[in-house]
């Protein structure tokens, strides 16, 4: 974490506090760091990213493939180059595939839900691919990943008032939520999964891609 000198002009267009993305961290996940690494609740960066459009409800797809211009404010806020940026996403392999400057949510799955692994939150980060369709453990941890707190609620990435990395409803912090053990045939089948998502996102084409999740989902 870096602090940017009161003096510098940078003080007027990036934050106070800066951070750099993990290997295979979400973007969501950045944005949530970024706001326990500069004191603010939970989706003040995501307001600052999405400027005139924060007073919307987030959209959980556009955080798993968000704009092109989401990644340039963020990369800008945090003075790091958009392809560091960008890498938290899957917006390079999507627009190879698709052959498009501005990729959809639904090029990469038709549905997401929002989900964690507890032995993740102890690095403070969420990987990218656990928004993926046919996904659900964290395969470097071998648990199921979680979308409820103990409490029940359903887990949200960002709620107003809210610390970032903690359940909306009662507090909890997401590193105290159950380890939930993954059987060995659930990790190799998401595994093949995974390499089969990564393989088509690099060398695939468009009709093989979406043939290939029709196939598997």
């Amino acid at each position: 974490m870096e602090g940017i000198d009161l003096s510098h002009p940078a003080w007027f267009t990036t934050f106070p506090c800066l951070i750099a993305p993990h290997p295979e961290e979400a973007f969501v996940s950045l944005l949530l760091r970024c706001d326990e690494a500069n004191g603010w609740a939970s989706g003040t960066t995501y307001t600052h990213v999405r400027g005139e459009s924060s007073r919307h409800a987030y959209r959980l797809p556009d955080l798993v493939v968000p704009s092109k211009l989401s990644v340039d404010t963020l990369a800008g806020r945090l003075c790091l180059p958009s392809s560091t940026i960008a890498a938290t996403t899957y917006l390079s392999g999507l627009q190879r595939l698709f052959e498009t400057a501005t990729p959809s949510p639904g090029d990469l799955c038709s549905s997401f839900q929002f989900r964690l692994c507890p032995l993740c939150m102890n690095e403070r980060h969420i990987l990218r691919y656990h928004f993926l369709l046919g996904i659900t453990t964290c395969l470097q941890h071998r648990l199921f990943l979680l979308s409820l707190c103990t409490c029940g609620a359903t887990l949200r990435p960002f709620a107003s008032r809210t610390s970032p990395f903690t359940c909306s409803v009662c507090t909890q912090d997401w590193r105290e939520l159950p380890h939930v053990p993954a059987p060995p045939e659930v990790r190799l089948r998401e595994q093949q999964i995974l390499a089969s998502y990564e393989w088509w996102l690099k060398y695939g084409d468009r009709a093989s891609f979406l043939m290939n999740l029709v196939l598997q989902w």
